[in-house]
């Protein structure tokens, strides 16, 4: 696992439950947690070493006794353009959490950089069933073949409903 992709996952989904309003220091890396969960599953310690590194890097402050988390500006800039990245390739390991985290906040975003994120999900899904395809025209008819026909499948399905998705909030295909 890419540790530097790790800590930017981690990293955009506690300034995602801290990007509208501060939130208990405990609450925070609870829910963090969950959203990570299944794909990653990060410990206290390594919570932590990220919110300090948010500190120093001034994405986050704390306040009330340093029992609150908060996202500054700059913390809201990075979360911003941090979900509208593309992941290094198309069939990344995280790319289902990354997809995960952009769904459940996109509605926290300004309108225009909600109409990327759309368009940054929809390319990541095109280019994981390019991905697929490529790897079907060099697979002879087999078991393997069968598998990867499926997994093809699977994700147009679910490319289906991504796109229903988006459009319940407003964003339709282009």
């Amino acid at each position: 696992m890419n540790l530097d992709v790790t800590s930017q996952l981690v990293d955009a989904a506690l300034l995602g439950t801290v990007y509208e309003r501060a939130r208990r220091l405990g609450r925070a890396l609870d829910a963090a947690r969950a959203l990570c969960r299944p794909w990653i599953e990060p410990a206290d310690p390594f919570l932590v070493g990220r919110i300090e590194a948010g500190l120093r890097q001034g994405r986050v402050v704390l306040g009330d006794g340093e029992r609150d988390l908060a996202a500054t500006q700059q913390g809201r800039q990075w979360f911003e353009e941090e979900l509208c990245r593309p992941l290094p390739r198309a069939c990344h390991p995280q790319r289902v959490l990354q997809e995960q985290l952009r769904l459940c906040f996109l509605d926290q975003l300004p309108a225009g950089r909600r109409g990327l994120l759309a368009a940054e999900l929809r390319q990541d899904r095109r280019r994981c069933l390019a991905c697929l395809e490529t790897r079907l025209e060099s697979l002879p008819d087999g078991p393997e073949r069968r598998l990867i026909q499926e997994r093809r499948r699977l994700m147009e399905e679910e490319t289906r409903a991504l796109d229903r998705r988006l459009a319940a909030f407003g964003l339709c295909p282009a």
